[in-house]
């Protein structure tokens, strides 16, 4: 397929120069054109090099003015680095090939007699010469045809031409260059919201009424009957509008939600502080090392098994942890979202209840647009970072710190309770090493463990800001008071990409040769008040995009686990953790949508997989990153709530009790 698809591009992108004729113009196009696709190539490659996953053409468009603006030293190092000097000359062969060609042409001509036929690798390199515009442009359309029908002919693991689609695996199985066009083409021709769900398992299941158990009546008292996790929402009326929202409400109505349970409205009330941590890793949670980290993830739910899928770099997880969605439009997916009515964000429904709110990012303001949609995620006070305000509460010389930034804004809202905040840190970004990283530098001496590569060693040490911003955080708190009602959660933006695959290996013990195992992460939600209870420990996997759904529960807010692909974790919700590359994980085992291979659980054997289970467990889970791409590029909830918003369409009922099928 590569070498199909390759020869394809090359006849097309041989095309131009033959509207020249022979001589000086025609090598010029053909040098003009290669330069273009070099450059093309080096961007992404040094793209790869840096977050170890492609980049879409919107992620790279969203992020690229900020990164060479803001990053210019890191940049730098990449491309004077060793596998970046080779990358450089390896993809500068093609554009030195289209220059040597040419002269050597001209030398043989020039040594031949006036008589003599030219030499014979000449003429062959003259064959391809004399072909047309129209007869090299129909032939790459040709063999790009054979190729894609060959594909669609393919076994499952050709996903990028079947129903699966996906722009990680279409690069990985046939070439960047076909990577690009297929997504391009999603682009213009809106193939990705052509896509269907598969309704056949948006169907109800059947559900028994919920009815007090045929026991004796001093056993029937202990249990408790939960009501669903569900608003009274009318999806068939909503349907009757039509159109592409009308698929939604189909597929929406047909789900049954999950129910509350014991922990709903647990943190009703609580103060609320958000952590998404840059480039932070659960690897580095250590009782010894981090004994404040370590404390907050086993002392509050304990959440065993987490993953924070890569894909639109920083905004990209920001986006899961803050919409609970996949950024399915790339880098571009917070902007086109913050333009929504955001019923179902904690800003919003907290700033409802009369909380008061803010955004903080110790970095540059404007960086990912965050100064125009950081405005918009419903926090009452709104966002402020360096250049909005936050440089003039912190010193040059920390202005970049996790700590700093805690202890600088603390008294912006301290007394201001109920307070929902949003911090962004930054000190954990890449490059890791002692004399290039300030965090790293500060913190060297603290790293004694032996045998760790200096990059790791140094990725370790610049995280230890967040555990010193936890530390000071979790001080000040409990020095005010307010530790038992305030609750704290940390999540990821994404795993440590700035390490090298072997800075990986030796931080994760082994090879992260799926994207499971190099999204393995950690993700903590602690309150003062859980350390008094009983364990709360989630065996089950876990993603970023579960966090919402869990919180809303948790906070005793109005939701519907009908309008999310992510699941509340505490409930009775089928346990799947996916990703948008369409692997997913189950107690029951793993499935690798890049291979089309399902590996049982340790200790699971194949008589126990249900029949049929891989190909149901695909169908939910393609559904499930369709419905992000829905609620990513249509204002869905407007369509549901209105003007109303979700607080009007609350069933009045307790947290437990009698319930009906919604």
């Amino acid at each position: 397929f590569t070498a199909l698809f390759s020869l394809a591009y090359g006849l097309v992108a041989s095309a131009p120069g033959a509207l020249f004729p022979a001589g000086k113009k025609r090598e010029t196009a053909n040098r003009i054109v290669l330069i273009l696709i070099t450059l093309f190539y080096l961007v992404d490659c040094f793209v790869h090099f840096q977050f170890k996953v492609f980049y879409d053409l919107r992620t790279i468009l969203n992020g690229a003015g900020g990164v060479v603006t803001h990053y210019k030293r890191d940049i730098w190092l990449l491309v004077t680095s060793p596998a970046g000097i080779r990358s450089i000359l390896l993809l500068l062969l093609p554009l030195l090939h289209a220059v040597l060609i040419p002269a050597l042409m001209k030398r043989d001509r020039a040594d031949s007699p006036g008589n003599r036929p030219e030499a014979e690798a000449v003429k062959k390199l003259r064959v391809v010469e004399t072909l047309s515009f129209g007869k090299r442009l129909a032939a790459g359309v040709l063999v790009l045809c054979l190729g894609i029908s060959l594909a669609l002919a393919g076994t499952k693991s050709r996903i990028p031409y079947q129903k699966e689609y996906d722009y990680q695996t279409a690069c990985a199985s046939f070439g960047l260059m076909t990577g690009m066009r297929l997504d391009a083409a999603r682009i213009l021709t809106g193939a990705g919201s052509a896509e269907s769900f598969d309704m056949a398992e948006a169907e109800p299941a059947p559900v028994p009424p919920v009815t007090e158990p045929d026991e004796p009546e001093e056993k029937a008292e202990e249990e408790k009957v939960y009501a669903y996790s569900a608003l009274d929402i009318d999806f068939d009326r909503l349907a009757e509008a039509g159109g592409v929202l009308a698929e939604i409400d189909a597929y929406a109505g047909g789900l049954v939600p999950s129910h509350q349970n014991e922990y709903t409205g647990l943190f009703r009330g609580k103060n609320l502080i958000f952590i998404t941590a840059e480039a932070f890793s659960g690897y580095v949670i250590d009782e010894e090392l981090t004994p404040v980290l370590y404390r907050m993830s086993t002392k509050g739910i304990r959440i065993k098994e987490f993953y924070q899928a890569a894909g639109a770099g920083t905004t990209g997880g920001e986006y899961q942890n803050l919409f609970g969605l996949f950024p399915t439009a790339g880098g571009a997916s917070m902007m086109r979202k913050t333009d929504q009515h955001n019923y179902m964000t904690l800003g919003t429904q907290l700033d409802h209840l009369g909380y008061y709110g803010q955004v903080f990012h110790n970095g540059d303001s404007g960086y990912y647009n965050r100064d125009r949609t950081h405005v918009k995620l419903g926090y009452s006070d709104g966002y402020m970072a360096h250049w909005s305000g936050l440089e003039k509460l912190m010193t040059e010389d920390i202005i970049y710190s996790d700590r700093e930034m805690a202890r600088a804004t603390f008294p912006l809202y301290a007394d201001r309770q109920p307070f929902n905040i949003y911090y962004m840190t930054i000190s954990g970004h890449s490059p890791y090493g002692r004399h290039v990283n300030h965090f790293s530098a500060r913190h060297w001496d603290r790293v004694t463990k032996t045998g760790l590569p200096d990059e790791v060693r140094a990725f370790i040490a610049a995280n230890l800001e967040v555990e010193d911003m936890l530390a000071w955080l979790l001080d000040a708190l409990e020095e005010k008071g307010i530790a038992d009602d305030t609750v704290i959660v940390l999540s990821p933006d994404h795993f440590p990409y700035g390490l090298s695959y072997g800075g990986l290996q030796s931080l994760y013990g082994g090879e992260p040769d799926t994207n499971f195992k190099r999204d393995r992460n950690g993700a903590i939600i602690w309150c003062g008040a859980l350390e008094d209870m009983d364990p709360v420990v989630v065996e089950e996997p876990v993603t970023s995009i579960d966090l919402l759904p869990t919180l809303l529960n948790l906070f005793g807010l109005p939701w519907d686990a009908r309008l999310f692909p992510g699941r509340d974790i505490l409930s009775d919700a089928l346990p799947v953790a996916f990703n948008a590359w369409q692997d997913w994980k189950t107690p029951l085992g793993t499935y690798t949508a890049s291979t089309g291979t399902f590996t049982p659980a340790e200790g699971v054997k194949e008589e126990d997989i249900p029949e049929g289970y891989v190909d149901e467990m695909r169908s939910i889970v393609r559904n499930k990153n369709i419905y992000c791409q829905r609620l990513t590029e249509y204002d869905y909830y407007y369509h549901v709530f209105g003007e109303e918003g979700p607080w009007a369409f609350a069933p009045d009922h307790e947290d437990t009790g009698t319930d009906e099928t919604p």
